[in-house]
């Protein structure tokens, strides 16, 4: 339910990809509801290329909202939209002898900017317009996901559902709505503004509530975790980057899911492996290299002081890529980022 966002080709869409329902779109982005202009949400257009073409655009192409793979009309702002359909869709499975698996990815708040009118109201006191809708975008999807969780509550799901809410990357820095600070950068960065994003995993009964996990894990992870839960049999012919994280949580398995980060995105590399990670540009001829445990917030290269855990690092990097296939796709342009007063291009 919601944003899909893996591929086009009608063999990467969802009915062609494991999933038995779908609803939403397929592309980036989409508009929140079906006309440019309504009296019941308040948009905020961004003087930018990218905002012109998603207004452009709307919900024709890969933007258009479909429901198994067949073009629907929608006339719900979309996170009310895709809230009900996921209810609608547990209430469905309720009684069905197998585990269900709900994929709900909302769109909110990605750009293009819209709010429902009554929660642009409730906040009057910002006094930025983009930032306004923004928050207001915010607030209706909190509610959206509390409304979702009363609902599993109620259908007596809750002592057997472990949820898992994670964002897939941080704040659009880009957009003038947003930040990460302290952390640097944001999203399209490999910075610890970009990378390093919330995570909330519930299973009453089995994770202990209230616990704060510290380690380091991957969005990978919540495949082999759901998959461990669900008890499905993996095909043994493939390579899995994810690790079931239950043991961890629970104390039984010590140390880290993971002793290593990899990212390749067209010219940016990047890898953390214990305290240190490095970010560089092979195209633009930068590199820098950070002490993680004592400077989360990247502050301090130490790249010219410690050249001996560069050298080793950009080895075990060059190892693993040489594994990797070469990209599906090309990078499409690069955003420009100015942090801490120096320029950076990274891939989008």
């Amino acid at each position: 339910m919601g944003k899909w966002h893996l591929g086009t080709d009608k063999n990467l869409i969802p009915s062609n990809s494991g999933f038995d329902e779908q609803f939403g779109f397929y592309g980036a982005f989409s508009l929140y509801t079906d006309t440019r202009k309504s009296s019941d949400v308040i948009s905020y257009i961004q003087p930018n290329f990218s905002a012109k073409h998603q207004w452009k655009t709307g919900r024709k192409k890969t933007s258009a909202i479909r429901r198994n793979d067949t073009l629907v009309k929608e006339e719900r702002y979309l996170t009310w939209a895709f809230v009900e359909e996921a209810i609608g869709f547990m209430e469905a499975n309720l009684n069905k002898p197998d585990p269900f698996f709900l994929y709900l990815s909302f769109n909110a708040p990605h750009v293009p900017f819209q709010a429902p009118k009554e929660y642009y109201d409730m906040h009057d006191d910002e006094k930025d317009e983009n930032k306004r809708v923004y928050y207001a975008m915010i607030h209706a999807l909190d509610d959206a996901i509390g409304n979702l969780m009363e609902r599993m509550e109620l259908l007596g799901l809750d002592d057997n559902t472990i949820v898992f809410f994670i964002s897939d990357n941080g704040g659009a820095t880009y957009t003038g709505a947003t930040d990460n600070g302290p952390y640097k950068g944001g999203k399209l960065t490999n910075f610890e503004g970009g990378v390093n994003v919330p995570c909330i995993i519930r299973w009453k009964g089995h994770i202990e509530e209230g616990m704060f996990y510290d380690k380091p894990i991957s969005s990978f992870d919540l495949f082999a975790t759901a998959a461990e839960v669900a008890q499905c049999h993996l095909p043994n012919d493939r390579v899995y980057d994810g690790v079931n994280l239950l043991p961890f949580l629970s104390g039984e398995k010590k140390g880290q899911p993971h002793e290593v980060f990899y990212w390749r995105s067209d010219h940016i590399q990047a890898m953390r492996k214990g305290d240190y990670k490095f970010i560089l540009s092979t195209r633009d001829n930068w590199v820098e290299l950070y002490n993680i445990s004592t400077d989360k917030y990247e502050q301090y290269d130490l790249n010219s002081e410690q050249p001996e855990v560069l050298l080793k690092m950009r080895k075990d990097f060059n190892k693993w890529q040489q594994g990797l296939k070469e990209p599906s796709w090309p990078r499409i342009m690069d955003i420009r980022f100015l942090i801490d007063g120096k320029q950076y291009l990274f891939p989008a």
